[in-house]
Parts: C-alpha cells; structure tokens; sequence
C-alpha cells in the first residue's frame, strides 16, 4: 500500500471536476483583477488630468515637467544668489591678527639675529 494515499482513485472523474473547478475560480479571480485594475487606471487618469488642471490654477511657475524644452524661466534674485555664492572662490584661512607686543618681540628677535651675525663676520674677518 502507498503512504498518504487515501485509497483507490475515484471512478468517476472527481478529481477532474476538482481540478477543473479551480482552474475556473482561478480564471474568474484574475479576469476580476484585471477588470478592477482597469477601472483603477482610468479612475487615475482622470484624477491625473484635474490635477494638471488645478496646479495649472494654482502655480505660479510651470513644473519643469510641464514646460517646453526651449522655454527657460528667468532665475529669480534667490536662485541667482545661491548660483554666485556657489561659484564664489572660497578665501583662505589667514593667521591670526597679532597684538603690537607680538610684533614688536618678533622685530626684536629678527634684529639680534641680524646682530649676532654681523658681529660673527667681523670677528671672522
């Protein structure tokens, strides 16, 4: 005897009649689905086309989507304002504003130097 099997096959033909059955539901569901998909589709085709109606209404610039491809809008001061300062060179970081006693040290400093070795080439000569 087969595992699982619930016994001899029937006679007349049930398993067909099973088989057959669903292929039909399965046939009537996707013909559904279709249908309701297609009425989806034109439902949004008409919301799609109020909705360029009342944007059309409502905006004050066209989308870019919307416009012809030779019509540019002229940019607005923003829009020309964030280009420049986009485009702008950025200036480098400067070293720190030095205080009057800072450059007078500095000074000092450069002239002993200066001093040492002018008295080291006498002294050599």
């Amino acid at each position: 005897e087969e595992a699982g099997g619930g016994g001899p096959p029937p006679a007349d033909g049930a398993a067909d009649n099973g088989l057959d059955d669903v292929v039909a539901r399965s046939k009537l569901w996707r013909a559904e689905e279709k249908r309701e998909n297609q009425e989806l589709e034109e439902k949004l085709g008409e919301l799609d086309a109020g909705y360029t109606d009342i944007m059309s209404e409502l905006m004050f610039k066209t989308p870019k989507a919307l416009a012809p491809l030779g019509e540019k809008d002229k940019p607005d001061g923003y829009d020309q304002l964030v280009r420049t300062l986009g485009t702008e060179r950025r200036v480098a970081a400067t070293d720190r504003t030095k205080k009057p006693e800072e450059i007078a040290r500095e000074k000092a400093d450069q002239l002993e130097a200066l001093e040492r070795r002018r008295v080291a080439r006498a002294e050599g000569m």
